[in-house]
């Protein structure tokens, strides 16, 4: 068999079971939300289509789904990345909390071209708890004719960014369709509170999720489909396996290396500037690698550990990659 013909084959593999986890193929769920929760996030930018792939994983009717919408069982919100998502309400505000941030700081340049100054967009985003207090479900226009009103940005583009940020911050999200309309509310109102987790519990959760709902999968895919970094997701990945292989006796660590080898085109100075520009003033070299290896190998009571190798790197806020270590 070629080798052209064995990949050909893990590739439909792949696929065949990615769309069986997905409900595309396999058993059908009841409701639309247990859809939701499966995959954690359905993107719906385009409202009617994401309600068509709810249904190809039910076979519910619109009508219905838009029923389990309007009760509050999903929320429509911004989220995971700079595009709407229907969301289980009990994810909202950890999703939110893990990857807002970011989402928000890619937009920091256009808001500075759209004049949204963090005034104007305090004042707005006051006025919509004040508007949206006690259940009161709005309009985009509505909101808008607010904003112009109170002297603030109303510009189509300038709203769509203010209820974006709204979203991101976990002020507002959807509410009931009107019509063919949709509606915002607060959040408050419709999610309910929840702990705060910290942010590694988050990733890993996010990480668990979506390999259960999405799998099989890479870890460039989930980069992809959140805002989380590949150091992030490598960790993540590296603690849920040696949780599940701690039963088998199967101890799972990694390692964080800094920059060892010169990069292709890289001068000699800039290397230099990143071998040593860290706390130790040295960079990180083979024989470092060599005995945290050593080290992971013999520490027997060691696992689910990601070890950073960078001689103190991290506190400038340089990347590293994590390359993983497991061993029964």
């Amino acid at each position: 068999m070629s080798e052209s013909t064995v990949d050909q084959l893990e590739h439909d593999r792949v696929l065949a079971e990615r769309l069986a986890t997905q409900r595309l193929t396999s058993s059908p769920m009841e409701r639309a939300i247990d859809v939701v929760r499966l995959l954690t996030g359905v993107q719906c930018q385009d409202a009617p289509l994401a309600r068509y792939s709810i249904a190809l994983r039910t076979g519910l009717t619109d009508q219905a789904i838009r029923a389990e919408l309007d009760a509050g069982a999903i929320v429509r919100t911004h989220v995971l990345r700079p595009t709407w998502h229907f969301v289980a309400p009990e994810d909202l505000r950890w999703l939110l909390a893990l990857t807002s941030p970011k989402v928000e700081s890619k937009m920091a340049a256009r808001h500075r071209q759209l004049e949204l100054t963090s005034t104007a967009t305090e004042r707005a985003h006051a006025l919509l708890v004040s508007e949206l207090a006690g259940r009161r479900w709005m309009t985009r226009p509505e909101l808008a004719a607010h904003f112009a009103e109170a002297g603030l940005p109303s510009s189509g583009e300038q709203v769509g960014h203010l209820l974006m940020l709204a979203e991101l911050r976990a002020l507002i999200c959807s509410g009931p369709m009107r019509g063919t309309t949709h509606t915002y509310g607060l959040v408050d109102d419709v999610a309910p509170s929840s702990p705060a987790l910290d942010r590694p519990e988050m990733v890993r959760e996010l990480t668990r999720r979506f390999f259960v709902g999405h799998g099989p999968a890479s870890e460039n895919d989930l980069r992809r489909w959140t805002t989380l970094t590949l150091t992030e997701i490598r960790s993540a990945l590296t603690e849920l396996a040696a949780r599940a292989l701690a039963v088998r006796g199967i101890r799972v660590n990694g390692i964080a290396p800094a920059l060892m080898l010169r990069s292709s085109g890289q001068s000699e100075e800039n290397f230099e500037i990143m071998h040593t520009n860290n706390p130790l003033g040295r960079g990180v070299e083979p024989e470092d690698v060599i005995a945290a290896l050593r080290y992971l190998i013999e520490a027997m009571a060691v696992t689910g550990q990601v070890i950073t190798i960078d001689s103190g790197q991290r506190f400038y806020g340089l990347h590293r990659d994590v390359q993983f270590l497991g061993d029964a």
